[in-house]
């Protein structure tokens, strides 16, 4: 029989009994409880049912962040095999509510397959939330996807977004995922930053200031 391959080392039964030794509110267990139900399902039957989907989709957008970790990591599983998770996490990050597209790309990890996590990265990076646009560059980081970095800030900012070959430090203005790339991208043993052209704002800044003080 097909069993999904989890993606940490918490079982459904692990999670049920954290859920109810600390989760007070019996609807927001029941939502929770529901998604690892239809998760236990799909893993028993080696299909996914609508009915199943929808359950997890629901406990993965749910604005109670325990909640949405369980649902969210449950999502990961499914979509790591099967098709309609992948169609799932799309149908979030195209039309799905802010909180629900950051909880979904947070959760964005290797156990993907590497085509489609590209393709949910550079959704995420073209986000019109700045905090889903960052989660996607620390899914870069997480990933090794380097190529994807130049996605994340808008085109006006590229021309002032240049490649350094120098370490990065504390006080540089290095993009986020530097300290958490797990391929040493960005850090310093590689020597890959970006960083923002600071004469460029100072200049951008100044012109701001002279027109402010025009009568």
């Amino acid at each position: 029989m097909f069993v999904i391959r989890p993606r940490s080392s918490i079982t459904t039964d692990q999670y049920r009994d954290w859920l109810t030794r600390c989760v007070r509110e019996p609807e927001k267990r029941r939502l929770a409880l529901a998604a690892l139900d239809a998760f236990d399902r799909v893993s028993g039957l080696g299909k996914v049912h609508p009915d199943d989907l929808a359950a997890i989709t629901e406990a993965a957008c749910s604005r109670y962040k325990p909640v949405s970790v369980i649902g969210t990591d449950l999502l990961m599983r499914v979509a790591g095999k099967y098709p309609e998770g992948q169609e799932a996490i799309r149908r979030i990050l195209e039309s799905g509510p802010a909180t629900a597209r950051f909880q979904v790309t947070d959760a964005i990890t290797g156990d993907l397959p590497r085509a489609f996590a590209k393709a949910i990265i550079r959704m995420a990076l073209r986000d019109r939330g700045s905090r889903v646009r960052d989660q996607g560059a620390l899914a870069c980081g997480r990933l090794g996807l380097k190529e994807c970095y130049r996605l994340w800030r808008p085109v006006w900012m590229l021309s002032e977004i240049k490649m350094s070959k120098t370490p990065c430090d504390s006080s540089s203005p290095c993009f986020a995922m530097a300290t958490c790339c797990p391929t040493g991208m960005a850090s310093r043993n590689s020597g890959f930053r970006l960083q923002a052209d600071t004469a460029a704002r100072r200049s951008r800044n100044k012109r701001s200031m002279k027109a402010s003080c025009q009568p």
